[in-house]
Formats: structure tokens, C-alpha cells, sequence
């Protein structure tokens, strides 16, 4: 499934734990702006790998494979306990801190503790509950609703944030705006990308934005690349997006710059 071969593959699992202990696993951050404001309203901490030589690896290249080895669950963990760091750090600073989401693998919904564990690693720098969002896919909310759900229910206990990415990107979507107690949809770029079906996409989005906004949730839409996109979305209500039109994901000083530019 993945386009590694044995060696590179061989190659990966030699190095990944020696390069997580030596720091080369580091979070950018790409903003989320409120397109008639203008304003930061928040961040998605994406992961990037930067050899001692200076290369950037980027996620493509590394993930599926830590997905599928499991050394995954270390890589998420280490960039939200890093987000939580840095968080603090600029609070500490006098910086009005904006909720950051982190992406989290498929594979801590099958442990008990995930939610005890990231309530223990905010708690640990001080973060407020409610300034962390916990981000995964529609698809993996699709492979075990029940676990997601049941998780789900304790980090809401905890005073997390929800967030559902790639929204509109499998079949059952729609349905499962009443099954699960989420805080933000994240729309799939896909519904901004049709050249040729643009009034009937813009009707379809009118619609999600106006049933999860009846639902109390916020929408937020990804890979926002031109200003056409952009008036079309605030146009249909949705007025949060994430994307290179606003800007790209950028190391942890850079968005530091930007929340302090923006007081």
C-alpha cells in the first residue's frame, strides 16, 4: 500500500526513534483566519522532519509508514506535548494564546487512557482544556464510531475541543453530525475545488454550514487557495478557513510573530 520499498522502509524504522529523541520531529503551524476579519482565530500544529543536514521531510513521505508501524502514536504525541510547550511559553510572554488542533492517529482510540493521557500532558504546562482541539478524519470516525464516540465523551468531559477533518470526504457525513458532539467541521477541500459544478457546490456547502451551524458547531474550511473561494464561502455563511490564500504552515517562531502582530 505504501510506495516505500524494503529498504527505505528498513531504513525509516533504524532511524524514526533516534530522531525523535534528537528533536528533528517539529510542529508547524498553519493559521485559521476569519475571512472578514482578517484575524488569526487559531492553528493546526502539523508535523514536519528536519534532518540535522537541514532537509525537510514532509509528511507524506514518512507518515503512512509510521501509521502503519504504530510509531505513530509517539510522533502525535510528542507535537501535542510540544504545542502544549510552546503554548505556554508564549502565554508566559504576554501573548493572547488562540486554540491550537492536533492530529491524532486512529490508534489512540483503542487505548483507554488516550484521554487521561493528553488531559495529563496540558495539565503538566498549564494549558487550559478548552484551548486544545483534538482533530481526526471522517474516515476514521467511519471505521469504529463507537470507540470514537466513547472516547469522544471523555475528553468533552475534559473540557476538550472536537474536530472532525476531511468532512464531506467519505459518504455517511451528514449522519454524523447527530451522532457525534463535535465542536468544529472541518470541510473537505473538495467542495471548493470543482471548476465545472460551481453553483451546485456552493449550494451543497450552503447546506452543511447551515445544519452544522443549527447544531452549534463552527465550520472551518481547508485548502483555501483564491479569493474567489474565499467570497464564496462567506457568501454561504462559512467564515473560518485554513489555507496557503491566507497563509502556509510555518515553523513555531513565525506564528509566534504573527499572534503578538496581531494584538
Amino acid at each position: 500500500l505504501f510506495p516505500y520499498t524494503t529498504l527505505f522502509r528498513s531504513h525509516l524504522s533504524d532511524i524514526m526513534k533516534g530522531a525523535l529523541k534528537n528533536g528533528e520531529f517539529v510542529p508547524y503551524y498553519q493559521p485559521k483566519v476569519n475571512m472578514c476579519t482578517g484575524d488569526t482565530v487559531g492553528a493546526e500544529a502539523l508535523v514536519r522532519w528536519i534532518r540535522p543536514d537541514g532537509e525537510m521531510q514532509m509528511p507524506g513521505s514518512f507518515l503512512p509508514f509510521f501509521e502503519q508501524n504504530g510509531f505513530i502514536v509517539e510522533i502525535d504525541l510528542h507535537i501535542f506535548e510540544e504545542t502544549c510547550r510552546l503554548m505556554k511559553e508564549w502565554a508566559d510572554s504576554g501573548i493572547a494564546v488562540k486554540t491550537v488542533s492536533c492530529n491524532f492517529s486512529r490508534r489512540h482510540f483503542k487505548n483507554p487512557s488516550f484521554a487521561r493521557q493528553l488531559a495529563g500532558i496540558a495539565d503538566r504546562f498549564g494549558v487550559p482544556h478548552g484551548l486544545l482541539e483534538v482533530e481526526i478524519t471522517e474516515s476514521i470516525v467511519m471505521e469504529d464510531i463507537y470507540s470514537v464516540r466513547k472516547c469522544f465523551g471523555q475528553l468533552k468531559e475534559l473540557g476538550f475541543k472536537l474536530a472532525i477533518d476531511d468532512f464531506g470526504a467519505g459518504y455517511s457525513s451528514l449522519g454524523l453530525l447527530e451522532q457525534l458532539d463535535v465542536d468544529v467541521i472541518k470541510l473537505d477541500r473538495s467542495f471548493i475545488r470543482s471548476e465545472s459544478k460551481k453553483i451546485k457546490e456552493e449550494i451543497v456547502v450552503r447546506g452543511v454550514v447551515a445544519i452544522a451551524s443549527e447544531l452549534g458547531m463552527e465550520i472551518v474550511c481547508e485548502g483555501v487557495e483564491t479569493k474567489e473561494q474565499a467570497d464564496m464561502l462567506v457568501r454561504v455563511g462559512c467564515l473560518i478557513a485554513q489555507g496557503f490564500y491566507y497563509a502556509r504552515p510555518m515553523p513555531a517562531g513565525e506564528f509566534r510573530k504573527r499572534l503578538h502582530g496581531a494584538q
